[in-house]
């Protein structure tokens, strides 16, 4: 990522596993946020390419934060995730996501979502959220899906 480039993301406040993994990185794109996160040997498996469990969490964690907005800022969980992998990402690699809003239907949200990095499609997934009430005495200022 050059360095003009990084001067339009910035850190998300993250907490529990995307804390650990980030940070997390967002951008206003036209109508929509895109989340991004610049990875490490932290992120790779043991073939050295970034670990399907990183992609999978920052997928889920960019189309949680889609639903959250769409749904007026309530929690949201993941009820189903279909993930495809597409093409390897390497430790150093910048990866984007892209997540849209296909549909609401009462509580449950669909999604559809890209990871790329350099223009190459790395991950497609779609998911269904749930909008779900806040437990007593808890704090969400995202939509921190799990």
């Amino acid at each position: 990522m050059s360095g003009e480039a990084q001067v339009d993301w910035r850190p998300l406040k993250s907490v529990g596993l995307m804390a650990a993994i980030g940070p997390l990185l967002a951008k206003r794109s036209e109508e929509t946020w895109r989340y991004g996160l610049q990875t490490g040997p932290q992120h790779a498996n043991a073939i050295g390419v970034i670990h399907g469990g990183t992609l999978t969490a920052l997928v889920d964690q960019a189309m949680s934060l889609i639903a959250w907005e769409a749904v007026e800022r309530q929690p949201v969980v993941t009820v189903h995730m279909d993930t495809t992998f597409l093409s390897s990402a390497k430790p150093g690699d910048f990866l984007e996501v892209e997540a849209r809003l296909v549909d609401r239907k009462g509580s449950m949200v669909f999604l559809d979502a890209e990871i790329t990095s350099d223009d190459a499609l790395i991950l497609k997934a779609s998911c269904v959220m749930k909008c779900v009430k806040s437990r007593p005495g808890e704090e969400r200022d995202n939509g921190n899906s799990g």
